[in-house]
């Protein structure tokens, strides 16, 4: 359905706006002049690829990837765990807390293209800076991340999260 939405639009000369949970987000009150697709509660779905890499769809909150992390052992997601906003945001705007940004952790990212078609960006190619991505140049949508993490105990990583959720509260 996006990407018939995407098609569309391109073939009418429309560059929508794109939307994940909203988080951060103020709308003008006399409204948005052409397409935003909210994508809140799609794109969801982890996967655990092999012993070192996780796979998060784009609608998938940071805190639910950390903890999905977490829960099979890797660290290295911990910081991203008290940010807003889903993984395709993060992505997008390079997200980072207490010393960590996904640009660390985020090695390979589909992004769906204004025709549908989607294409895997890796590495350097993601352009990440801070609070900068090479997506904020591009017209599309983030699908999904792989995230190279690393082996570690699940006591000590929840510890970890609870110690960073602790400080950004105080």
């Amino acid at each position: 359905q996006l990407s018939v939405l995407l098609r569309e639009a391109h073939a009418l000369g429309i560059a929508p706006k794109i939307l994940g949970a909203g988080t951060n987000v103020l709308a003008p009150d006399e409204g948005v002049r052409g397409i935003v697709i909210c994508l809140r509660d799609t794109f969801m779905g982890l996967t655990l690829l092999d012993d070192n890499r996780v796979e998060a769809m784009a609608g998938m909150t940071l805190a639910q990837t950390a903890m999905f992390a977490a829960r099979n052992n890797l660290s290295g997601l911990e910081f991203a765990h008290g940010i807003p906003g889903t993984v395709g945001g993060g992505i997008y705007m390079n997200a980072g807390a207490y010393g960590g940004e996904l640009k660390d952790v985020a090695v390979a990212t589909e992004f769906m293209l204004p025709d549908g078609s989607t294409e895997w960006i890796e590495g350097e190619a993601q352009g990440f800076g801070y609070r900068h991505s090479v997506f904020q140049g591009m017209e599309g949508v983030i699908v999904r991340t792989r995230f190279q993490l690393i082996p570690g105990e699940e006591k000590e990583i929840r510890s970890r999260i609870y110690e960073l959720n602790e400080k950004r509260r105080s």
